[in-house]
């Protein structure tokens, strides 16, 4: 009996040590430590790296692209600014020749009104 009560001690302290309850990946609970992954080759290791590292360009080259996406909007924004920039002083342009010619029709208006005045006899 002596021993049985030492043999249920050392199992338990056994079973405290190595974990009382672990899970497995289906959801199961089982007794004792947690059993090791199986280890891989260096062919997986290297499979793994590649792939850690493809998809990591792949995240960087989306991000570049989306920064390219970015600069162009920004271009043809500033582009089409600058269109209605162009387009705003090209009505000014003509609106300046058409101030102009008005300017000039009233010079001559105002040098025949002079004419004419000139050729009235001062009395």
């Amino acid at each position: 009996m002596k021993r049985l009560g030492l043999y249920i001690i050392l199992f338990l302290t056994s079973l405290l040590f190595s974990g009382c309850a672990t899970y497995t990946g289906d959801g199961r609970t089982v007794l004792g430590s947690r059993q090791q992954q199986p280890r891989q080759s260096p062919e997986q290791i290297a499979a793994a790296r590649r792939d850690a590292r493809i998809a990591t360009l792949e995240s960087f080259s989306q991000r570049q692209a989306n920064e390219a996406d970015g600069i162009n909007e920004s271009i043809n924004s500033l582009s089409a600014r600058v269109d209605g920039f162009t387009r705003q002083m090209d009505a000014r342009g003509s609106d300046v020749v058409a101030l102009r010619a008005e300017a000039d029709k009233l010079r001559r208006d105002i040098d025949l009104i002079n004419n004419k005045l000139d050729a009235i006899p001062q009395t």
